[in-house]
């Protein structure tokens, strides 16, 4: 009610049409009165809904009274739905789809379903099946099985209706490509399945001016969920500058403490907990001593003692140490321990990006977000010598740009490039890395255009070798080497590749039995752990 101005009139919303979309507004304290699932059910606006402080009409919907401007808009209705709701004929069978995106959306089924149930009655239908979609996004169609089961009903023939009511546009979907929208839509109606969308300014009725509205509608929709992912992803990006955690689980060694809006500490969240407060953040703060001990000791077994990560990892569990939220180790996490830059004190963020229910992308290093959160858990050198490792001698977290970078520098001191220079350089990744990067060695040579000088790339045998040939192979390497491993069969081009003999004798001991180099699992690890002491380099001449 605008001051000075004459009051608006009273009248019942079953005079105009059933469904009221705007109405003038009112006090703030009985806007606050209405209760919020009745006043959606009718789509009328928290602001727009007056105050009814008259006892006679205190209910709502149906026969109630509110205060109704000049710009009364009424939802369209049908000249066919007119007559049949005149005439007193049966009700049509209709469906409804419903979809909300979030949890935190409580009343949403509730309010979609009074709503459509109102616009239902008015207009002579009555809906028979459901579909819903509860906490569903709408930028893709995966995972919606409400609205997947809906096109395959009515291409089917199986749908016992002639038409689906749904809310709005931005139900039904908020496709980033618009003709996906239109897809979906195209095929319920090809199938004889109408489309109704309640609450839009326009009716579904295939005119030239309901196609346009319809489809800026459904760019109104995808650019909502466009434009608020990019405001999230700010606003994430601003809050982890201030060093504040953003979503992700819980890392052993480490703990989250909630803190108020003024930077005051509340206490610990445990596994599965969240904040309660909006205005609550969460950071990072170092776990138990006895956890902070077990990741010094990985860090210290695999770069002093030069220990594997499989050779860790059955160590930590035969010694009965309880990984992150109690589950055993396995090396994934050993490994992710020795990658997280948490244990130096940097929070890393915007590593990989995902947006809008696209693929993962990995976004360079230069954009990463690096902010100093805590006190460091290992010394810098002892983090910066098991990331070495890493690199130089297992080839994790290498780009294909980088690898090749490196093989062009062991290139220019003037060797013949071979698999063994490969393996014992400090700086360059192993062959097996290049050749699961890059198919083969010859591969990444022809991609930096090195041409090993006399040397003719041969086909591997594959098929009509007998077994005496493979298992004579087999002693000629241990002769030459002194010992055998997968990876010296790969590298010799007079046999087959390892995992062939593997699949061929049942396993590579097996074929060490019967070849007569009697070993065993053991006795395999415990010499390939001696040899790596002797071959691997000093890390302060390699660092030289």
């Amino acid at each position: 009610m605008r001051p000075g101005g004459p009051p608006p009139a009273l009248v019942p919303i079953s005079a105009l049409d059933p469904v009221v979309d705007v109405v003038s507004r009112s006090d703030r304290r009985a806007r606050q009165q209405a209760d919020p699932r009745q006043r959606r059910a009718i789509g009328v606006s928290q602001h727009d809904w007056p105050a009814l402080q008259n006892p006679e009409y205190s209910g709502f919907g149906r026969g109630s009274i509110c205060e109704v401007s000049t710009m009364t808009y009424s939802h369209p209705m049908r000249e066919s739905d007119r007559i049949s709701a005149a005439s007193g004929e049966p009700p049509r069978p209709v469906a409804q789809y419903l979809r909300m995106s979030s949890e935190h959306q409580r009343y949403s089924f509730a309010n979609q379903k009074a709503a459509m149930q109102e616009y239902a009655e008015a207009r002579n239908l009555i809906v028979v099946r459901s579909y819903l979609d509860p906490a569903k996004s709408g930028l893709t169609l995966r995972k919606r099985k409400g609205l997947q089961k809906l096109i395959s009903d009515s291409v089917q023939g199986n749908a016992s209706f002639k038409e689906v009511l749904v809310y709005d546009v931005s139900r039904w979907g908020r496709f980033q490509d618009h003709d996906e929208s239109a897809t979906y839509e195209f095929l319920c109606r090809s199938a004889g399945v109408g489309v109704r969308y309640c609450f839009e300014p326009f009716d579904n009725d295939g005119s030239p001016m309901s196609a346009i509205m319809k489809h800026i509608k459904r760019v109104m929709a995808a650019d909502y969920s466009a434009a608020l992912s990019e405001r999230i992803h700010r606003a994430q990006l601003y809050q982890a500058r201030l060093g504040f955690k953003q979503g992700g689980s819980m890392t052993y060694g480490v703990r989250r403490m909630l803190v108020d809006k003024d930077g005051n500490l509340r206490f610990l969240l445990d596994h599965g907990e969240r904040k309660g407060l909006q205005t609550d953040r969460v950071i990072y703060v170092p776990g138990p001593d006895e956890e902070l001990d077990v990741v010094r000791r990985i860090f210290r077994m695999f770069v002093t003692e030069r220990w594997s990560i499989s050779a860790i990892t059955r160590t930590l569990n035969s010694e009965g140490v309880i990984g992150a939220r109690g589950k055993p180790w396995n090396d994934s996490r050993v490994r992710y321990i020795l990658g997280n830059e948490l244990f130096i004190g940097n929070y890393v963020y915007n590593r990989t990006t995902r947006k809008l229910q696209n693929p993962t992308t990995r976004n360079p290093p230069e954009a990463w977000l690096r902010v100093k959160v805590m006190d460091p858990v290992v010394s810098p050198r002892i983090f910066h010598a098991a990331a070495r490792t890493f690199g130089a001698n297992r080839g994790y977290g290498y780009h294909k740009k980088d690898m090749l970078k490196a093989l062009k520098r062991l290139v220019r001191e003037g060797q013949p490039l071979t698999t063994k220079l490969i393996d014992q350089c400090p700086y360059t990744p192993t062959s097996v890395s290049y050749t699961k990067h890059f198919g083969c060695l010859k591969n990444a040579f022809d991609a930096i255009g090195y041409v090993k000088p006399n040397f003719t790339w041969k086909k591997r045998p594959r098929r009509g070798l007998s077994n005496e040939h493979i298992l004579a192979g087999l002693r000629r390497i241990h002769a030459a080497n002194g010992y055998i491993t997968g990876s010296l069969i790969s590298m010799d081009l007079d046999l087959p590749h390892s995992g062939y003999i593997r699949v061929r004798f049942g396993s590579l001991l097996k074929a060490y039995d019967a070849a007569g180099l009697t070993t065993t699992r053991s006795q395999v690890m415990i010499d390939a752990r001696a040899r790596a002491k002797v071959e691997r380099p000093v890390w302060g001449s390699a660092m030289a």
